[in-house]
């Protein structure tokens, strides 16, 4: 299809989607005759977004479902008629923040990969595990500056905020509490501003972003994984091929398998449930990309430009299961907190 084409398809299917939710009937409450029965609830929103192919102005639209009752749904066979072979749809199933757990999926990953950004460092450096000294664990993306010149830490509003409930000043510890973090000898800054995340129904999100401001004492680093950024990355193509350092998984790569996905629904540890618009969505190249504790990741492509900031993972979707990955457009992220990245 061409893009004006895929871009109005969306934004029909949208439409629908948004009417099916004011009259509260779910995607998978009405399928068709022939679809299987469930006894589970299906979710309200299905994701809908771009995925652009290898030839020129050839674009896909991409659908993510959350349930499996979604599928007989009636907007999703309408698409599956109208789009036809430039349908991408895929099960994701639940989408959650990236809080760490005690579970055997994060077991098995701090087992294998991640540990040297699990420990205390000094100078401290992006994809380092860092958190609010009242939050499990998360990662710090990167090293930004506002119009003063003053640098702050860049990590997610559920990693530094505590999902809105952080208060101004309270003490960011490195590494994270999870990893033995304390606040007297391991606080390194303290929470400054957050974009405040807003629940289902009170209107959408774009990103999922705070700040805190570096003490004074605290030497940091700019480089990732001993790279120098060279930048941001404005326009972000599916198929891209992308990368990232995070606290729990370590050095992961992937690539960008859709771009502009709207009624992103996001679970988070404390209840919260809030939805996203215009976001990225990334599949690991062997494995996950990304897993519990790698929230605040920043996702880089291979000329090291910053693509985005990592927040959210799915279920499935990815290889062998492993679920796929959502991040904020990095662009978004800055213009929300009113910074630049710090490069050098």
């Amino acid at each position: 299809m061409r893009r004006v084409d895929v871009l109005a398809l969306k934004q029909h299917a949208l439409d629908e989607l948004v009417q099916a939710i004011k009259r509260g009937v779910g995607l998978g409450s009405v399928r068709a005759h022939a679809g299987p029965s469930s006894s589970t609830p299906a979710a309200e929103r299905l994701a809908v977004g771009v995925v652009p192919s290898t030839d020129h102005d050839h674009y896909r639209l991409a659908v993510r479902l959350t349930a499996a009752a979604q599928a007989w749904s009636p907007l999703v066979q309408r698409l599956k008629r109208e789009a036809g072979r430039d349908l991408d749809l895929a099960m994701v199933g639940a989408i959650r923040a990236l809080p760490p757990t005690d579970g055997a999926r994060t077991a098995h990953a701090t087992a294998a990969r991640g540990a040297a950004q699990r420990k205390r460092q000094r100078p401290l450096a992006p994809g380092a595990s860092l958190a609010h000294h009242e939050v499990t664990a998360g990662t710090l993306g990167a090293v930004v500056r506002d119009r003063a010149r003053a640098r702050y830490l860049l990590s997610n509003n559920h990693v530094l905020a505590a999902v809105n409930q952080g208060r101004r000043g309270d003490a960011i510890v490195q590494p994270s509490p999870q990893d033995r973090g304390a606040v007297a000898r391991d606080r390194v800054a303290r929470l400054h501003r957050w974009v405040r995340l807003r629940s289902r129904g009170r209107g959408k999100n774009l990103v999922d972003a705070a700040l805190a401001a570096l003490d004074p004492d605290v030497e940091v680093r700019h480089t990732v994984d001993g790279r120098e950024l060279r930048g941001v990355r404005r326009r972000t193509l599916p198929e891209l091929r992308v990368w990232k350092l995070g606290r729990t998984t370590g050095h992961t790569r992937g690539r960008i398998s859709a771009v502009l996905l709207d009624e992103v629904e996001v679970s988070y540890q404390d209840g919260t449930v809030c939805v996203f618009d215009n976001q990225l969505e990334i599949v690991g190249l062997r494995g996950a990309f990304s897993t519990f504790g790698d929230s605040g990741s920043l996702v880089i492509d291979e000329q090291d430009r910053a693509v985005g900031l990592l927040f959210a993972g799915s279920e499935l979707g990815g290889p062998a299961g492993s679920g796929r990955s959502y991040a904020a457009p990095i662009a978004t992220v800055l213009e929300a907190l009113d910074v630049t990245l710090a490069c050098r």
